[in-house]
């Protein structure tokens, strides 16, 4: 591979349809004792391995092949590799934040380690096939509440901070205030979770004060960076002064945090709660976020985070015209018309043969309703909708 190191020039002729990213290092430049032939980065623009640095073992190797990018020229569109399945990526990334909370209070930093690790994996699956990502995020249930959430909404602001091109290290820092924005309710957030009945005083003065005490413990696990610190504080606050702990007004919120507060509000609109008697679903919720932006959500946030996910975000279970059921599986380019993956007759079966549409083209085609993902009884494989290998088919 051809690295760029930045200094592109003027692209014209046959680079016009070209642009300078980091791209995903070649395997075969990483020899174990050999040194790297450029600077190898993750996909926050995180320096891993310095130019002419000897690769120092075979699971460095691993590691850098899997994540490890290099600034160059590639073609706009490019496919992610052969073997990549972003299902079971997010798998991997769940049980790895798992087990990074399992680590809370544990010393030496253990905490941070593993964060830092995560964030990297899971920049890489939002690099490689940000749809996907999107749609595992929504579809995702075998985890708890505490790990797919926090995943949730660290994919979403991803997502969003890429569509305002907000740099690689800010990204970072907000991607990793979203993993860890909720590590002070660790102790009760299994509880609230499967609670049918109301909140009381004390875990309401819980949730209230989890902000801080996030803050807290990770300020104790070693990590000192005052902007990621920065977002965990303030993800709960509002505009309007009406949010917690502090009930900050608009100029005194972060960017980032303003995002995270989005993204957060969003997935808890979305996801079922036994204590929770409204459920908004999809639609609802971004008409909610819409309708108070300006008053409690940054309005510029709010219209790019509607605009990057989608009116109809992957991971969505829609029904058609035609009576038929489907899933949304990429954004289309406005928003409006995605690609959808069309898996269900009009009496709900299963269809023999499933079938991929660009609502973008098939114009007498329209989505009539949104699903909950719990009254959808056919079944999909997400790698098979996604088009991705089917594991241990063939």
């Amino acid at each position: 591979m051809a690295a760029d190191n930045g200094n592109n020039g003027d692209a014209g002729g046959e680079e016009e349809d070209k642009v300078a990213i980091l791209e995903p290092v070649s395997p075969e430049d990483l020899i174990v004792g050999q040194p790297t032939p450029y600077p190898i980065y993750d996909a926050y623009e995180r320096l891993l391995l310095s130019e002419g640095t000897p690769v120092k073992s075979t699971a460095q190797q691993l590691m850098l092949a899997r994540v490890g990018r290099v600034r160059t020229l590639v073609p706009r569109h490019r496919p992610p590799p052969a073997d990549f399945d972003p299902f079971h990526e997010l798998q991997r990334c769940a049980a790895a934040l798992d087990q990074a909370y399992k680590s809370v209070g544990s010393g030496e930093g253990q905490l941070r380690r593993g964060i830092d690790a995560m964030i990297v994996r899971l920049g890489n699956l939002i690099d490689l096939d940000a749809d996907a990502a999107l749609g595992a995020a929504h579809l995702e249930k075998r985890f708890p509440g505490r790990v797919i959430h926090p995943l949730r909404q660290a994919i979403l602001c991803d997502i969003v901070a890429r569509g305002v091109s907000m740099e690689g290290p800010r990204r970072r820092a907000l991607v990793g205030a979203a993993l860890t924005a909720n590590v002070g309710m660790l102790k009760i957030q299994d509880e609230l979770d499967q609670q049918t009945a109301a909140l009381t005083s004390d875990q309401r003065h819980a949730i209230r004060q989890h902000p801080q005490r996030s803050a807290d413990i990770l300020r104790r696990e070693q990590l000192n960076d005052e902007e990621w610190l920065r977002i965990v504080l303030e993800h709960h606050e509002r505009l309007d002064g009406s949010g917690y702990p502090w009930g900050l007004s608009r100029e005194h919120i972060s960017d980032q945090a303003c995002i995270l507060m989005i993204a957060d509000s969003y997935m808890a609109m979305v996801t079922p709660r036994p204590f929770k008697k409204k459920l908004l679903g999809v639609r609802g919720a971004l008409r909610e976020l819409y309708e108070n932006a300006g008053k409690i959500y940054h309005e510029y946030f709010v219209n790019a985070f509607i605009k990057e996910i989608g009116v109809f975000p992957p991971g969505t279970f829609v029904g058609l015209s035609s009576g038929e059921t489907a899933l949304v599986v990429r954004r289309g380019a406005a928003g409006t018309r995605p690609r959808i993956y069309v898996f269900a007759d009009e009496q709900g079966q299963p269809l023999e043969s499933p079938a991929p549409k660009d609502l973008a083209t098939e114009e007498s085609v329209e989505i009539a309703s949104v699903y909950r993902a719990e009254n959808v009884s056919a079944t999909v494989v997400p790698q098979e909708a996604w088009g991705y290998p089917v594991p241990g088919a063939g």
